[in-house]
């Protein structure tokens, strides 16, 4: 579970977060269990709630979203929280944690 925050006079776009959990389920079926997300009102942060099968599927899916969506929300977003959940190994938590910190 995790929450992005948006960077200085920044706001969050809906079109990136459906296309991000559209490409998760479609694209990455064995791999992203479940993806959910809950934007603010204010659309200046969002909590997202993801389940994995297991640790490489992590760290296909982080590959994945660095490929596709980098250029789109580097700029907007960087990460406010991250909480890791079950047995993750230390490439999960320092990927999961550098996701939008480039």
């Amino acid at each position: 579970m995790g929450t992005c925050g948006t960077r200085q006079g920044m706001i969050m776009s809906n079109t990136l977060l459906e296309d991000m959990i559209k490409a998760a389920r479609v694209d990455e079926p064995r791999t992203c269990c479940t993806v959910n997300s809950i934007l603010s009102d204010d659309r200046r942060s969002c909590t997202a709630l993801e389940r994995y099968a297991d640790n490489a599927a992590v760290m296909a899916h982080l590959r994945a979203v660095r490929g596709r969506f980098a250029e789109r929300s580097t700029p907007a977003l960087y990460t406010r929280t991250l909480t890791v959940y079950g047995p993750a190994n230390v490439s999960v938590i320092d990927g999961a944690g550098q996701l939008w910190c480039y």
